[in-house]
């Protein structure tokens, strides 16, 4: 190129190239890429951190299964087997935690309130203001002055409500779209009513008996076990309805089978107030003597007895998890239990007596007193100070007879004798609904499909226990305990075969009480080895029937040998007894050598004069250790004497 000419300019994509890797290089040198990478592993930290959290959630097994799996004394088919199962159920775990935080993004919208402000000055009209109008029509006032006091029920999904006034009004409605499906008079007296399996039918607790009816009003069972009702539930799982009342008699009836299951007898008198924990299927039933009794199907006694107050139980209930137990009593206090030890953890003063107590799907507390309501939040770990939400009636005689979250929606009903009464909480309903529980946006067909998934999965009454994780686990304690009686019948069998064979062999008593027959007859080995030796641990058993045994025939032996001794050397005879000579003295018995009775008789005639005469074996005189030496002697005197 000659000097003097213009350098000609480098095409556009060249100069792009080079500035995208001068930016790359520059990023490098700020550590633009080590920033995103250590968000990347952060992020990954807090999802597997947050799947952990979702998994206790789910988890069902427990620790014993575990230990069982590593013990090396088990099958190892079984082991395998439980291995399998074990690494199935924590795949199943893992996908249920990632699809929950996947998809489970909505969370609960509780109310956020000011610097300043606090639950108690938020009003439901306040709350309207804020609200869409779907919500607003949640939010609604049933008058019903003639015909009450009311109770009522929601149906599993929350779609249906019924109300039952305890003059006979019986009403079933869409409360959602305000559509009635029915609404009779029954003109006898209701004290409680409950949706069953779905909302299809209901039960009503009546005077004398309980009735099923559908959701048109018809009447379609009279259960006529079921006398004198006054408080009943159902267990969906399950598909049992539980009643009790004045005779104080807890009823479980199949409504898949149409029969009763199980009947007991609680005998502690009337009662009137019967919840479930939703974990485990145990009814609690509230006493008129301040006491709370779990009872299940399958138990003739109360699993757990817990006095609770000093006063009449009004209302029991449990949260979903089942960790947490609430009782109020007419004493004006709300007590908060725990529910795995059994120990009151904190109480809440009312002013006046509590009438109702619920607990929502997420864990908010509600407490009717009278005609006013507080609604509780954060009061399972220590005890609140302020109220997340109020609420009075506008009559204040219309006390609250009862109270119940709505499923799967942020409304809270309440019975009252004028009537019902439903508002609105935020974030008392849980967001995300599960399929498989209840569907509250259900199509026709999924509504006709819902009782043959109830029927296909029904579990038994003997799975309602105190503690359902423990169904599915190995029972060691009772393996163990076999073990034990197995290893206590062989020893008690060798200790018999043991005595026979010293009966056999002629052992005397004080062979018995030596060391070598000691250790063999009468006692195992008390020692007690420890594992890694791999030996079994032998009960030491109290008492010995075979040593007694032993000895009182050994005893019994002696005392006809000492007879006949006594009678042969009063006689004069001085023959000894047969099997023994007469050196032997009292008490010592002469057994017969077994081969002496292999030996062929005696030779006669001339075969005997053929054989050579035998010495005749000399009599051993008394020692003078002879226990028999002096009577021997005195004996002998006395015959001296009498010639």
């Amino acid at each position: 190129m000659a000097d003097g000419e213009a350098v000609p300019a480098a095409p556009p994509l060249a100069q792009g190239d080079a500035m995208i890797a001068e930016a790359g290089e520059q990023r490098k040198k700020s550590g633009f890429f080590a920033a995103r990478k250590t968000d990347v592993r952060a992020k990954e930290k807090t999802i597997a951190r947050e799947t952990k959290q979702k998994m206790k959630k789910y988890r069902r097994d427990s620790e014993n299964e575990a230990r069982f799996i590593t013990e090396p004394d088990q099958p190892m088919r079984l082991k395998a087997s439980l291995r399998r199962s074990k690494n199935m159920r924590e795949q199943a775990l893992k996908s249920a935690a990632k699809a929950e935080l996947i998809h489970n993004t909505e969370t609960s919208g509780y109310l956020e309130l000011d610097e300043g402000e606090q639950g108690r000055d938020i009003r439901q009209r306040d709350i309207l203001e804020h609200a869409d109008l779907q919500t607003t029509r949640k939010r609604f006032d049933l008058t019903l002055n003639k015909l009450g006091p009311y109770m009522h029920s929601y149906s599993q999904n929350g779609n249906m409500l019924a109300l039952a006034g305890e003059k006979g009004h019986l009403a079933v409605f869409k409360w959602k779209e305000f559509k009635s499906f029915a609404e009779v008079q029954l003109r006898d007296r209701i004290y409680d009513v409950q949706f069953l399996n779905d909302d299809q039918l209901l039960a009503t607790a009546q005077r004398k008996y309980v009735y099923v009816y559908n959701n048109k009003g018809q009447e379609v069972h009279l259960l006529k076990n079921l006398q004198n009702i006054r408080a009943i539930d159902f267990l969906p799982k399950h598909m049992l309805l539980t009643a009790i009342g004045t005779q104080g008699v807890l009823h479980y009836f199949d409504v898949s089978l149409g029969q009763a299951v199980a009947v007991q007898k609680t005998k502690m008198g009337p009662c009137n107030v019967m919840r479930q924990n939703p974990w485990n299927a145990v009814m609690a039933l509230g006493h008129t003597t301040g006491v709370v009794s779990m009872w299940s199907p399958t138990a003739s006694a109360p699993l757990v007895k817990v006095l609770a107050h000093q006063a009449p139980l009004v209302d029991v209930c449990f949260t979903l998890d089942g960790k947490q137990m609430v009782t109020c009593a007419a004493d004006s206090t709300v007590k908060v239990w725990d529910a795995r030890t059994w120990k009151m953890l904190h109480t809440i003063h009312q002013k006046t007596a509590p009438t109702g107590l619920d607990i929502s799907q997420t864990g908010l507390l509600s407490v009717a007193a009278g005609h006013k309501l507080e609604v509780w939040k954060d009061w399972a770990k220590a005890k609140p100070h302020t109220p997340y939400l109020t609420h009075q009636n506008k009559n204040n005689a219309d006390a609250v007879t009862r109270l119940r979250f709505c499923p799967y929606e942020d409304t809270l009903g309440m019975s009252h004798a004028s009537g019902f009464t439903s508002i609105l909480v935020p974030g008392s309903g849980e967001p995300n609904y599960d399929y498989y529980v209840a569907n509250p946006y259900e199509t026709q067909q999924q509504r006709k499909e819902r009782p043959v998934h109830q029927l296909l999965d029904k579990l038994p009454p003997e799975m309602i226990v105190l503690n359902p994780r423990e169904i599915g686990t190995v029972d060691k304690g009772k393996a163990a305990k076999g073990k034990e009686k197995q290893a206590l019948q062989a020893h008690q069998t060798r200790q018999q075969d043991h005595v026979k064979k010293a009966q056999g062999e002629g052992v005397q008593e004080d062979d018995i009480e030596s060391d070598a027959v000691e250790a063999t007859i009468v006692r195992p080995d008390a020692l007690k080895e420890e594992k890694k030796q791999g030996a079994r641990k032998i009960r030491k058993p109290k008492h010995l029937k075979e040593k007694k045994s032993y000895l009182a025939k050994q005893e019994r032996q002696r005392f006809l040998v000492r007879q006949e001794t006594r009678k042969r050397a009063l006689d004069g005879s001085g023959n000894a007894p047969d099997g023994q000579t007469a050196g032997e003295g009292e008490g010592e018995v002469a057994v017969a050598h077994p081969q002496q009775q292999l030996q062929p008789p005696a030779a006669t005639g001339a075969d005997a004069a053929a054989e050579p005469k035998k010495k005749r074996r000399r009599k051993a005189a008394p020692t003078p250790s002879d226990p028999l030496h002096a009577f021997f002697e005195k004996a002998e005197a006395e015959k001296r004497r009498s010639k």
